[in-house]
C-alpha cells in the first residue's frame, strides 16, 4: 500500500477501513474564513465580524468549547460505539464477506496475455473493483487461528491475482488486510500452494496443525494418587505436593470429578455384646401385627425422647453490628472459667387427625438445670432470696426431679386427649439416667 493511500485511510464506527473517507467538513476552516471574508468587504467593522464568526466555526470544527477546552467527548463517544458494536451483526458481517471472497475465488482461472493484464489493470483503475468494495468491509475473525476455509480462500484469492505463480504487487497485503492476518502467514500459505507436484491434483493449504493445539491437559495418575498414605491427603496442596501437580489443576479436576472430597467420620467401636443389642433394639420397634403381610416398624406415636445438653454461657470472641455512634459493648469475664448450664429437653413425634390437620406438634418443652433460691444466708443475700446458677453435679438425684417434676407434668398436659396408648419415654445410656425399673418412675 503507498504512503498517501495510508494517509488517505481512517477508520469508520463499526471498525472497517474505508479509503478517501470524507472529513467532517469538505472545506477547510480557513477556506472558510476566507470565503466569509470575500463576500463581505468595504467596512472594517462588517471584515472584523466576519472575521471573528469564522475563527469561531473553524474552533467548532476542531472540536473546541466556547472556554477554549478541547471536547474530548465526541471522540470518546465514537470509540465507545465501536466497542459496543453488536457481536452478531459483527459475524454477520463476516460470514457476508467470507461468502463473498469464496464465491469470487472460485471463478475460473484463465491464461491471459500481456496485452490483456494491462487492459485489465487500465480497467481497474476506471472502475471500482470487487476487491475495494470487500476491504472496507475486512472479515472479522474470532479465533487466532485461519479455518481451512479461510485458508483455501485467501489461496484463490492469490490464485486469481497471479500471472505464471507471481502474485499482483500489493495482493499479498490486501488479502492479509482483508482476513485480519500477517503477511508472512499469507505468504506461507502461498509458497505452500507451489509446493504441489501434480498440476492435475488441487493445491492442499489446509493447516497441518492438529485438532487440538495448545498445552497438553494434565492427568492424574490413578497409581500415584493410590500411593499417598490418607493421612497426606487431607488437603489439596498437600496432595498436590506428593503427586507433583499444580493445586490449581488438581482442584479443576476435583471440578471434573476425577477426584472426590470424601468426609469422614469417626464411628463407634462396637463390640459383640454391643452389635447384639442394637439388633435385637431393631427385632423390638416390628411392629408384630405386620409380619403376616409386610413387616413395617412401629409409627412410635407412643415415644418421647429426652436429652441434656450443655451450653456456654458466652463465647470468648463475639462478632456485633453496631451504629456508628453507639458505644463497643464491655464483656469481662475469667477465660479459662466460663460458666456452662444443662438444658434438658423432650421432643415427639407431630400428629395429625384423618384430614391432615395438626393436633399435635410434638414440642413438649425444654428446662433450665439451674438453682433459683438461695439455700442459706450471706453477706451478699438472705436465705430464699432468688437468683440463677447453674447446677453443678448433674447426677441421677437431680435428673429425676426434672423428670418427675417438670418432664411428666408437661407431657400430661400436652398430649392430645383420647390417646389410650402407653407413653414410653426414650434415653440414651448416660449413666445418670434413670433405669426403666425405679419404683418411682
Amino acid at each position: 500500500m503507498a504512503e498517501s493511500e495510508r494517509r488517505d485511510m481512517n477508520f469508520d464506527g463499526e471498525g472497517s477501513k474505508k479509503k478517501n473517507q470524507p472529513r467532517l467538513s469538505q472545506t477547510s476552516p480557513t477556506e472558510t474564513t476566507k470565503m466569509k471574508t470575500e463576500k463581505i468587504k468595504g467596512s472594517p467593522e462588517l471584515m472584523a465580524s466576519a472575521r471573528k464568526e469564522g475563527e469561531e466555526e473553524e474552533r467548532t470544527l476542531l472540536g473546541f468549547s466556547e472556554n477554549g477546552e478541547y471536547r474530548k467527548e465526541n471522540i470518546k463517544g465514537d470509540i465507545y460505539r465501536m466497542k459496543c458494536l453488536d457481536r452478531q451483526q459483527r459475524m454477520d458481517i463476516s460470514m457476508e464477506n467470507t461468502q463473498a471472497y469464496l464465491s469470487l475465488s472460485n471463478s475460473v482461472v484463465e491464461e491471459t496475455s500481456d496485452e490483456e493484464v494491462v487492459s485489465n489493470t487500465s480497467d481497474e483503475d476506471a472502475v471500482p473493483s470487487d476487491d475495494d468494495m470487500v476491504l472496507n468491509n475486512p472479515i472479522i475473525r474470532t479465533s487466532r487461528e485461519l479455518k481451512n476455509e479461510e485458508r483455501l480462500g485467501i489461496y484463490q484469492y492469490l490464485l486469481t491475482h497471479s500471472n505464471n505463480e507471481r502474485v499482483e504487487r500489493g495482493s499479498i497485503q490486501r488479502v492479509a488486510t482483508i482476513f485480519k492476518t500477517s503477511v508472512s502467514i499469507v505468504s506461507r500459505i502461498w509458497n505452500r500452494s507451489k509446493e504441489n507436484q501434480n498440476p492435475n491434483m488441487p493445491a492442499d493449504v489446509s493447516s497441518r496443525k492438529p485438532t487440538r493445539v495448545g498445552r497438553k491437559r494434565v492427568e492424574i495418575d490413578r497409581d500415584r494418587v493410590l500411593a499417598v498414605p490418607l493421612n497426606r491427603r487431607t488437603c489439596l496442596c498437600t496432595l498436590a505436593a506428593e503427586i507433583e501437580m499444580s493445586t490449581t489443576t488438581l482442584h479443576r479436576r476435583v471440578k471434573e470429578g476425577k477426584v472426590k472430597p470424601h468426609t469422614s467420620a469417626v464411628r463407634p467401636a462396637l463390640k459383640d455384646d454391643g452389635k447384639i443389642k442394637r439388633l435385637n433394639y431393631c427385632i423390638d420397634m416390628l411392629d408384630t401385627s405386620t409380619f403376616d403381610s409386610k413387616p413395617m416398624f412401629k409409627d412410635m406415636y407412643d415415644y418421647v425422647h429426652i436429652d441434656e445438653k450443655w451450653f456456654n454461657m458466652t463465647k470468648i470472641s463475639q462478632r456485633y453490628y453496631l451504629l456508628p455512634d453507639e458505644p463497643k459493648p464491655h464483656r469481662e469475664c475469667q477465660k479459662r472459667f466460663i460458666p456452662k448450664i444443662m438444658f434438658t429437653a423432650a421432643v415427639a413425634r407431630p400428629q395429625y387427625d384423618s384430614s391432615g390437620n395438626l393436633i399435635f406438634d410434638g414440642r413438649i418443652g425444654i428446662w433450665a438445670m439451674v438453682k433459683v433460691p438461695a439455700a442459706r444466708n450471706s453477706k451478699n443475700r438472705k436465705a430464699g432470696t432468688l437468683e440463677t446458677k447453674p447446677i453443678d453435679p448433674v447426677d441421677k438425684k437431680v435428673l429425676m426431679e426434672f423428670l418427675i417434676g417438670k418432664v411428666l407434668p408437661a407431657i400430661r398436659a400436652k398430649w392430645p386427649t383420647g390417646n389410650t396408648r402407653t407413653i414410653y419415654i426414650q434415653q440414651d445410656n448416660a449413666k445418670p439416667h434413670i433405669s426403666k425399673d425405679d419404683r418411682k418412675i
